[in-house]
Parts: structure tokens; C-alpha cells; sequence
């Protein structure tokens, strides 16, 4: 979370589109594993899964009025 700040600061000066150096991670590792030999299917799935586990949570945070804002 502390990246989050610089990294989009970084972007937004490179004129980057938003989370591209994120995205651009997260396809690194797809590929390392694709190349382990792990199946496309099965990472779809656990793609889909985890998108529905951040949407219900988002739901979840909008229902209790936001996520949470710190511990005062």
C-alpha cells in the first residue's frame, strides 16, 4: 500500500495509463506460471475466483460505509 502513492505518481508523469505497472506484474507472474505448466483453465478460475471474493468485499465495505480508515 505504501507504493501505491509513488507508483501512481510515477504513472500519472510517464503519462501511463492507471495500475499499468501493476497490471504489467501481474502478467509477469501469469506467464512465470503459465510456463510451470499450470493450466490456463485453472488459473481463469482462480482469477474468477478471487474477482468475486473483491467485489463481495467491496459490497460488503459499501454497505458499512467504506472500507476501513485506520484504527482511531
Amino acid at each position: 500500500m505504501a507504493l501505491m502513492p509513488a507508483t501512481a505518481a510515477w504513472e500519472m508523469a510517464n503519462e501511463l495509463p492507471r495500475f499499468s505497472l501493476a497490471l504489467q506484474g501481474a502478467a509477469g507472474l501469469l506467464g512465470a506460471m503459465l510456463e510451470e505448466g499450470i493450466d490456463r483453465g485453472d488459473i481463469e478460475i482462480a482469477i474468477g475466483d478471487l474477482l468475486d471474493d473483491i467485489e463481495a468485499a467491496i459490497a460488503e465495505d459499501q454497505v458499512m460505509g467504506g472500507p476501513p480508515q485506520g484504527s482511531a
